[in-house]
């Protein structure tokens, strides 16, 4: 495979941005969803909740059987049951059914996306893995930049059964690209030679992997604190309407995006070396954040934000990948597993920082955070470079 390919990689970036759209469209579209189906918005999101929680009860417990199975294979079978329940969203009745198909929705993203990591690093040449991952992540800006907003405006043409009709046709596009995948299979699309499924608690005796997790679980906490609370301080402290949040995604989304033409970088320096600077870097932003005081300021940092994002969780998904080919699915299923848990943590913890103290405070918190699993990584990164210049 040619490190800057993307025929090969097409059907590994559209799944994330599948997995992406249906995950971040349920908010923009609420209210619509609500007035149809007689209910309360914030019954309607329940369903995002019965997401996250299928999510990542499934990378933790299900991601294992990418190992046994191989990526492509589990791939096929999450996108169909992924297919599956967005077509049960768009033909649900109630908000019973709405929860029950996003939770359904949420079990098969949280084995897919591990398995999509574990495919790219599979496909990655030696030296290129930071390249070849930072192409498929940007599947995420697609669903952020593109798909939440193509989905506000379909809903407001089409009405919302729209939206998961088109997620739903795209999710079945995929999964016929995953069934030519598998046509044309070789050695790195089939399981490591007499793997099992072994139980997730294993991938903590591999070396590293604990620390790794604990960093993502740091880093994840960091975004999710001062990322939920943004849109509410646009609108309730800046005085700016709703509407003006979708400046500050697309801002977001286009860093994110634009930070892959950086990951070659990353394979150049070594990603152990990557990791402290890139966290120290995202630190800084999240400083920038709490100093800043205008819309425009936070609408030009969450650029930069989006990038040092993209770089940082590179650097650490790109490690947690390296750590066994063997047990690769899962201890991605336990990243994923980590960081929805992660996104429910701060969630509730930084409500109550929001309440007392606001959102400028919760980017000191995300600072520090940040600062905490850059000294966490940094043993590590001196001495791989001692090692380094002891070889040359």
């Amino acid at each position: 495979m040619k490190p800057d390919s993307l025929r090969e990689l097409l059907p590994l970036l559209l799944a994330v941005a599948v997995i992406g759209s249906n995950s971040l469209s349920l908010g923009p579209i609420a209210p619509g969803i609500a007035v149809e189906l007689g209910t309360s918005v914030e019954r309607v999101l329940y369903g995002s909740a019965s997401y996250g929680l299928g999510t990542g009860l499934a990378a933790l417990l299900l991601a294992r059987w990418i190992d046994r199975f191989g990526a492509v294979r589990v791939l096929r079978i999450t996108f169909l049951l992924l297919f599956t329940a967005l077509l049960g969203c768009a033909l649900s009745p109630g908000i019973v059914l709405l929860v029950l198909t996003q939770l359904i929705a949420g079990i098969a993203a949280g084995v897919a996306l591990p398995a999509v990591y574990a495919q790219a690093a599979l496909m990655a040449p030696p030296g290129y893995e930071s390249r070849i991952l930072g192409r498929v992540l940007v599947g995420w800006t697609i669903s952020m930049v593109g798909g939440v907003s193509l989905a506000a405006m379909l809903a407001d043409l089409a009405g919302w059964r729209s939206v998961y009709l088109t997620i739903a046709g795209l999710a079945l596009l995929v999964l016929y690209l995953f069934h030519r995948m598998l046509a044309v299979a070789n050695e790195s699309t089939m399981p490591v030679q007499g793997s099992i499924a072994p139980s997730p608690l294993n991938a903590f005796n591999v070396p590293g992997v604990p620390l790794l997790l604990l960093m993502v679980a740091l880093y994840m906490m960091s975004f999710y604190a001062s990322y939920g609370f943004v849109g509410d301080y646009v609108v309730h402290t800046l005085n700016y309407p709703l509407s003006a949040n979708a400046w500050v995604v697309v801002a977001y989304g286009s860093g994110f995006g634009i930070a892959a033409l950086f990951d070659a970088q990353i394979d150049r320096y070594n990603p152990i070396l990557a990791t402290p600077v890139t966290l120290l870097l995202l630190a800084a932003v999240y400083i920038a954040l709490f100093i800043s005081d205008s819309y425009q300021a936070l609408v030009a940092l969450a650029f930069v934000w989006g990038l040092m994002n993209h770089l940082a969780l590179n650097v650490l998904i790109a490690r947690l990948s390296a750590a066994d080919p063997k047990q690769r699915g899962t201890v991605l299923g336990l990243y994923s597993g980590i960081t929805y848990l992660c996104m429910s943590l701060a969630t509730l913890i930084a409500g109550v920082f929001y309440a007392v103290s606001g959102w400028p405070v919760l980017n000191v918190v995300a600072a520090c955070l940040c600062a905490v699993a850059a000294l966490l990584a940094f043993p590590q990164a001196k001495l791989h470079w001692s090692t380094k210049e002891a070889r040359q």
